[in-house]
């Protein structure tokens, strides 16, 4: 099982993470319990945030895991030890090394705002995975909506998500949710997929 998440800073510039995870379903009762461990993680960031890819290298994410499943496919109960306290310490790391780098008042808000939502998304995505996670009830939707912020400026959310399941129907194989934001003149872009393989 692997998740790939894409963020698009202010610059244009992109840094992705991508994990992956080897996972067992084993039967339990009449349902399922979906177990496993981290198994590699791949940053790609600028130059100037190496420092910040390198703590996110060495973080291990495994926090949602185990998974207890119905029989139908549905996640019941999401019993692994929350990964929040790790990301917390992990932030707090970065934003120390930010404060002692030498970046300049602009790369450090953008650094720090990086981390901050970067922060935000895994501990969304990861910790509170949707019941029908596994086995998508809609495999494709779109949903637009208009934001306003103080001042007047106004702009566009839109959240966009497909999947598609395996061959038999009955879990997932891939799906794919990105995040456009547009306020003014300016948009940012995130991307998060998801890949379950066969072994």
């Amino acid at each position: 099982m692997s998740r790939r998440i894409e963020r698009a800073l202010s610059d244009g510039a992109m840094i992705a993470v991508t994990r992956e995870w080897s996972v067992v379903f084993a039967p339990l009762g009449r349902g399922y319990r979906l177990e496993g461990s981290q198994v590699s993680v791949a940053v790609e960031a600028p130059s100037n945030l190496q420092a910040l890819a390198d703590i996110e290298r060495n973080r291990v994410e495994a926090g949602f895991l185990p998974l207890m499943l119905s029989d139908s496919g549905l996640i019941v109960d999401q019993g692994g030890e929350t990964s929040e306290n790790a990301l917390r310490f992990a932030l707090a790391q970065a934003g120390a090394m930010i404060e002692a780098s030498q970046l300049d008042g602009g790369d450090k808000q953008a650094a720090t705002a990086f981390l901050r939502r970067l922060h935000h998304t895994a501990s969304q995505s990861i910790n509170r995975l949707p019941d029908d996670f596994l086995l998508p009830r809609i495999l494709d939707f779109t949903d637009q909506r208009d934001i306003s912020l103080d001042g007047g400026l106004g702009g566009t959310l839109e959240v966009s998500f497909a999947a598609s399941l395996d061959q038999a129907g009955e879990c997932l194989a891939r799906s794919e949710r990105k995040v456009a934001t547009r306020l003014g003149d300016s948009a940012l872009h995130s991307r998060e997929v998801w890949v379950v393989n066969p072994a």
